[in-house]
């Protein structure tokens, strides 16, 4: 029997396809999103006003995310896929060539609209990958962006010293450009609404997995992107880190997220997905104490090598939820989490803002207070996964 291509790393032709599309679209997001705030700051907001502006822009996807699963139901999610993503590279297109902050609202609603290709994505991802869900969304969502950000935000910051921070945006563009080079080879699926079960968010949320799954996304997402969304002026403000610095750094959190990403797909135990989350929620909520106490580059290295666990948690949500919903709900499930998602991802930079303008060190400690109780409850709740999935798989006792 003839063997796949290499370049399909096992997962098949579309899912393979589905791999290198997610290298580009993470490649496309990480060359840019570090800098993003440097960038806002750039264009005359102060810092109370970045984290309105990244709210603003959070709440832009959360708007145009609740109708995703209507879209995929009704349409091809390639057909989904290509208009959202077109319309995020005119979103990079004119961040790069808006003069001051005041035009942002609209760059942030286009780039907002190429978040509706996520579920799009998944719902592809789900009907290309058969029985071996679990595995396929582990390597696309966590392994492909990690490798993806290894380079990216190391290119990048280069980019920004040399040239300018507009010119890290066209870059991000081009890339999104190859991203619908590279999907237009994967088979066109039918709508996900076809097979004449009912499919609605309110079905979704009665799955009691799928609605807990999902709350747990919207804390983590709060809770770590509270961190992470003013680390790099934090950095340049209290620790005068360059523009070049801070990209590597984001680099040294790929590398992180490549390790915890392989860890989870061959360790047997970190294959159920709730397991792995709760190390990558650990390892990031470490990475807030090291950036507090440590003030030299190695240690800012070592504090982005645990922050990695930052991507590989937000894309094992996927994962998790992939094995969890029902085929006729997954549409919808991947939807709402994305929606649940959005809302932590917008509400934390409102809140970060606010508090560094208190102190520059505020966001990073709040966070850190806030995450003790979120691992408690991720770990509780993956130990009763793994009771639950190991009840269900043992034998049945013959009755005497």
């Amino acid at each position: 029997m003839p063997r796949d291509p290499r370049w399909q790393i096992g997962l098949g032709r579309d899912n393979g396809f589905s791999f290198w599309t997610m290298i580009l679209m993470e490649g496309s997001f990480s060359s840019y999103a570090l800098l993003l705030p440097l960038y806002i700051e750039n264009l005359g907001a102060s810092k109370a006003q970045i984290g309105l502006y990244l709210g603003l822009w959070g709440l832009f996807r959360l708007l145009l995310l609740i109708p995703s699963g209507l879209l995929i139901d009704r349409f091809s999610p390639n057909a989904v896929m290509f208009g959202a993503r077109g319309l995020s590279i005119g979103g990079l297109v004119v961040l790069a060539a808006i003069p001051s902050s005041a035009w942002l609202p609209l760059p942030f609603f286009l780039l907002a609209c190429g978040n509706v290709a996520i579920p799009a994505l998944s719902a592809v991802i789900a009907g290309a990958a058969g029985h071996d869900r679990a595995r396929a969304f582990t390597l696309i969502y966590t392994v492909a962006p990690a490798l993806a950000t290894i380079a990216a935000p190391t290119v990048s910051g280069q980019v920004a010293q040399t040239l300018s921070l507009r010119a890290v945006m066209l870059l991000a563009a081009a890339l999104s450009a190859l991203i619908l080079v590279v999907f237009s080879r994967i088979d066109r699926q039918a709508p996900t609404g076809g097979s004449g079960e009912r499919s609605s968010y309110r079905a979704a949320l009665v799955d009691r997995r799928v609605r807990d799954l999902c709350l747990l996304q919207l804390a983590t997402l709060l809770i770590l992107t509270l961190g992470v969304t003013l680390l790099a002026n934090y950095l340049r403000d209290v620790h005068g880190l360059t523009y070049a610095d801070i990209g590597r750094l984001g680099s040294i959190a790929a590398l992180g997220s490549v390790g915890l990403g392989l860890l989870v797909t061959r360790l047997r135990p970190f294959r159920q997905p709730t397991l792995g989350i709760s190390v990558a929620v650990t390892c990031t909520a470490l990475s807030f104490g090291v950036f507090l106490v440590l003030e030299t580059f190695p240690g800012f290295a070592l504090g982005f090598a645990l922050r990695g666990g930052y991507t590989v948690a937000w894309s094992l949500f996927a994962a998790a939820l992939g094995a969890a919903a029902p085929a006729h709900l997954r549409a919808r499930t991947f939807a709402l989490s994305e929606i649940l998602g959005v809302i932590g991802y917008a509400g934390a930079p409102l809140l970060a803002g606010a508090l560094f303008t208190r102190h520059p060190a505020a966001p990073l400690v709040v966070a850190l207070v806030a995450s003790v109780p979120l691992v408690v409850t991720l770990w509780w709740f993956a130990l009763r996964e793994r009771r639950a999935t190991a009840r269900e798989l043992a034998p049945i006792a013959p009755a005497l």
